[in-house]
């Protein structure tokens, strides 16, 4: 019985071949993946900063439309049926309150392990304000000092220091 010429389906060598090639393919790239998983969190941050300013900035108009934009401390009404207050400094919400404000699923401290996010509210120092510090719980992570502006994966809010005007500071630090 003879295949009149015909070769049909793969030789071994053209399998190894195509498995090598593959296989240069694979190693060229996988650098491009493996950093999928930092640039979710960093992507999930920014949104988490967005959020900070949209927040900010609608509390200080609702600060400027009451008059309270220069006070050191006060609190608006900000929600349309006035059963919630947010308290302000200079007209922006307090660190502490921002956490509220946002409604993030956030726990504070290093105990708990039930949320994405855990979250510190460092006092200023230097004659800056007060400073929310946001990161992920799986991180492992514990931030009870303001010496960890210098940390990756955290979101940073701080308060405004006086009313000439200074604005928040929002400040995210990429993940690595």
């Amino acid at each position: 019985m003879t295949l009149n010429g015909l070769k049909q389906g793969f030789t071994l060598i053209e399998l190894v071949v195509v498995i090598v090639i593959l296989g240069i393919l694979a190693v060229t790239a996988a650098p491009y993946f493996i950093n999928l998983q930092d640039d979710a969190r960093t992507a999930d941050l920014e949104g988490i900063k967005a959020a900070f300013v949209t927040e900010a900035e609608l509390v200080y108009a609702k600060a400027l439309i009451d008059g309270k934009e220069s006070n050191l401390s006060d609190s608006v009404e900000y929600t349309a049926d006035t059963s919630k207050t947010a308290a302000i400094k200079y007209g922006y919400p307090t660190a502490a309150e921002m956490i509220n404000l946002l409604g993030i699923d956030a726990s504070e401290g290093a105990t708990s392990t039930d949320t994405d996010f855990k979250y510190k509210v460092t006092p200023g120092t230097g004659g800056g304000g007060d400073t929310l510090i946001i990161y992920f719980a799986s991180s492992g992570k514990v931030y009870d000092d303001i010496k960890y502006y210098t940390e990756s994966c955290i979101v940073f809010y701080t308060e405004p220091i006086d009313a000439n005007p200074s604005d928040p500071i929002f400040t995210v630090e990429e993940c690595p």
